[in-house]
């Protein structure tokens, strides 16, 4: 299946959070199109609408800065890393926390969710070195990969769910 692209040669929209706060991180929602997150130095997660011109949810504040962003493939939720390690699982509807996960050590810099068969599967890569999978059922890491020598700043799935890919500040990308 060809996927077309549309050709842009200017900017679709302009979002300017108030509070002079530093974009860390942003996502797309897939489900939709029309929607975005964003996450700050000053510990907040901004949900927006690209219609919107300010958030039009702001679900914080965290311990710490929100350093990775994605949202689950049919946007219920919003997975939020943040530079102390921990991961939250964001129920839009609620707007409330549903589960946390504490087993990174330093800065969770990317998240991956599995597209298939529902969010039940998460995969983050950390300043720890680790790249961990989540199962979001139990909130438990069920597989940690310390292959990596640096920082992890990137991790996605495959579409299939079988595959993950991983990337370090070294240049090394790692496949499992």
């Amino acid at each position: 299946m060809k996927k077309h692209f549309p050709k842009r040669a200017s900017v679709v929209g302009e979002y300017t959070i108030k509070n002079g706060a530093r974009i860390n991180c942003a996502a797309l929602g897939t489900a939709s199109c029309g929607v975005f997150c964003t996450g700050d130095d000053s510990k907040n997660l901004s949900i927006w609408t690209m219609q919107s011109q300010a958030p039009i949810k702001v679900l914080g504040p965290h311990n710490s800065e929100i350093s990775s962003v994605v949202f689950s493939p049919d946007e219920r939720y919003i997975f939020a890393g943040t530079a102390g390690g921990s991961i939250h699982m964001w129920d839009l509807e609620s707007q409330r926390i549903v589960l946390s996960l504490r087993e990174h050590m330093n800065a969770c810099n990317s998240l991956g969710v599995a597209c298939g068969g529902g969010t039940s599967a998460l995969v983050s890569g950390s300043q720890d070195t680790n790249v961990k999978m989540w199962d979001l059922r139990s909130g438990k890491s069920y597989c940690t990969f310390k292959e990596h020598n640096g920082i992890v700043n990137s991790v996605c799935f495959a579409p299939s769910g079988q595959w993950i890919a991983s990337g370090d500040d070294t240049g090394i990308i790692k496949v499992n």
